[in-house]
């Protein structure tokens, strides 16, 4: 049974904040949940991270890792919104515990996006290009990069008809010049935004 945004919520209050635990064992938690997320040992990752969780909650990693590990545990449902929300939850987590990190920022503008809601989308993309620019790749997956935040945001202001904003996105990672007067402008851009 897929587990719920609230559920964990509610799971942890019950638990209770065990911070005084110590940080060696949030540490050891942590890097065992990226090791199995590595592995593709996502049940084993979120297990972890839940722990880490629990052991201290007022901490932002555990937040993160336990959203990147249900978007693998849970990718056959990524059109399921109650997913893609108990998803977004964990990322505004984290974020709340670190307001300037890029990976939450990058999570919540895939969400997002994935939820439709395309203004949204592109400014959370924007927060996470501004903090770690174009060449960044995330260390823990490497599909997630600041070229994916520009597909975020090329994609999505495309869906809202902002074309010219789109089309900055593109050109800000390919080396292409697009012709807005040009008859086949519109299925150029997309076939562009396809690209990056």
């Amino acid at each position: 049974m897929r587990t719920t945004m609230a559920g964990l919520l509610l799971a942890l209050l019950l638990t209770g904040c065990h911070s005084g635990d110590g940080d060696d064992r949030y540490d050891e938690l942590i890097d065992a949940g990226w090791r199995a997320y590595s592995a593709g040992n996502y049940t084993d990752a979120q297990t972890d991270f839940l722990d880490a969780a629990r052991a201290d909650q007022a901490r932002a990693e555990a937040w993160n890792g336990l959203a990147w590990t249900e978007i693998e545990l849970h990718e056959d449902e990524q059109g399921d919104e109650d997913y893609l929300f108990a998803i977004d939850g964990n990322f505004q987590a984290a974020l709340a515990r670190s307001d300037n990190w890029a990976p939450p920022l990058a999570g919540i503008a895939l969400t997002r996006t994935r939820l439709g809601e395309p203004s949204s989308a592109i400014h959370f993309a924007g927060e996470a290009l501004t903090r770690v620019g174009d060449s960044w790749v995330y260390n823990h997956n490497q599909e997630v990069t600041g070229r994916l935040m520009r597909w975020v945001r090329a994609w999505n202001y495309f869906l809202l008809e902002d074309y010219a904003a789109s089309q900055l996105e593109v050109e800000a990672v390919l080396e292409v010049t697009l012709d807005p007067e040009d008859p086949d402008y519109l299925s150029q851009l997309l076939a562009y935004i396809e690209q990056l």
